[in-house]
């Protein structure tokens, strides 16, 4: 059964998080000027990551997100891309920084990370953006996927990529049938709260740990996995390339 105070506790996170995100307050622009020297470099694009951190009396933070960078061509979709991340990373600095004015002082001062990790499968390359909120003394973790194509090209949804009418229902079922194993009670979740990528010639599907496991226990998968053998049946194959 699920803990009613882990549950409560999440709850107000994700209001006062859906409060600040209502509240207007013009802030200073996050620095990315350090630069890791690191990178991973392919045919046709380099994945560069710009790195900002801050800490004052009020929170913290610390950032690395990616910056692509075309080797051959000035690819107008890759710096879409770019800007469209580092928009992404200013609003929720600024909503720790709205946030900050409301904290109690028997809490700790709130805190940001935000991280990436890249995967590639399907002529794909996913780039999924880890943003690790505590806020209240209560830490929850969302996700968010971005997709380039080996040329470099930016995918905007993931409807370009797989038949989302098709799968989404054959995968909702089967992460319905694997969780019900483990669940006392059913859970209701939506695909939207997902991030997608694509590994080798598998499908995977993560969601925020919060999403099946309210109750503390560490032991409900927040990770599915899909074959090649059905992968194969919902990709676009004439949006991608096997590799």
């Amino acid at each position: 059964m699920l803990k009613q105070s882990t549950t409560r506790k999440v709850f107000m996170l994700m209001s006062s998080l859906v409060i600040l995100i209502g509240c207007a307050k013009k802030t200073k622009k996050i620095n990315f000027n350090d630069i890791d020297k690191s990178h991973a470099k392919t045919d046709g694009i380099i994945i560069q990551s710009v790195l900002s951190k801050e800490e004052n009396e009020l929170f913290e933070y610390k950032i690395r997100i990616p910056k692509i960078i075309d080797a051959k061509t000035k690819n107008n979709s890759l710096k879409a891309f770019n800007e469209e991340i580092e928009s992404y990373a200013n609003e929720i600095v600024k909503n720790l920084e709205i946030g900050a004015q409301n904290i109690k002082k028997d809490f700790n001062k709130p805190s940001l990370k935000i991280d990436y990790e890249i995967y590639h499968g399907y002529g794909i390359y996913t780039i999924i953006v880890n943003a690790t909120q505590e806020i209240n003394n209560t830490s929850i973790t969302n996700y968010r996927s971005y997709y380039i194509k080996d040329n470099g090209d930016y995918i905007y949804n993931i409807d370009e990529i797989i038949n989302v009418e098709e799968s989404f229902p054959y995968f909702t079922q089967k992460i319905k049938e694997k969780v019900s194993k483990t669940q006392l009670s059913e859970l209701l979740f939506d695909l939207q709260q997902s991030v997608i990528y694509f590994e080798d010639k598998k499908i995977i599907i993560k969601f925020p740990i919060y999403v099946f496991n309210l109750d503390d226990t560490g032991n409900i998968d927040n990770i599915f996995e899909f074959s090649e053998e059905e992968a194969t049946k919902y990709i676009k194959k004439d949006k991608t390339k096997h590799k």
